[in-house]
């Protein structure tokens, strides 16, 4: 390989670091339990035991929901936010949770995204709700 070639690639490589990482926390508590966090915020998108969950439902336009879950010392903060500001929407209940999945998952010290007009955002932090 030439070495012109090689630094394309590495370019390439980095560049796509970066992407994937980019709503990625870099400093900052990192999950007691992903887990966990997944199977909570499942809860607040889709329902549970005939509650309707904290992030279901319409969301006005420009609209910012919170909810904070207590999983020991730590308090992990989620959050969704309607982009549009023309229209209120209801988030389909599945891309409610994936896109918070996205930011546990994928995020050891949380992390924030926009998608198809909505904002995601969790983040694990030492303290209380």
């Amino acid at each position: 390989m030439k070495p012109s070639s090689k630094l394309t690639s590495l370019a390439v490589l980095c560049t796509n670091i970066l992407y994937v990482s980019a709503g990625c926390y870099t400093h900052g508590e990192k999950w007691a339990n992903q887990g966990d966090a997944v199977y909570h915020t499942g809860r607040a998108c889709r329902g549970f035991d005939g509650n309707k969950g904290a992030f279901q439902g319409w969301f006005a336009s420009g609209e910012v929901k919170n909810l904070c879950y207590q999983y020991g010392d730590q308090k992990w903060e989620f959050q969704i936010t309607n982009l549009n500001q023309g229209a209120g929407f209801d988030l389909n209940d599945d891309d409610c949770a994936n896109g918070l999945a996205s930011e546990i998952i994928g995020c050891e010290s949380g992390g924030q995204s926009d998608n198809a007009g909505w904002r995601f955002r969790a983040d694990p932090n030492n303290g209380k709700c």
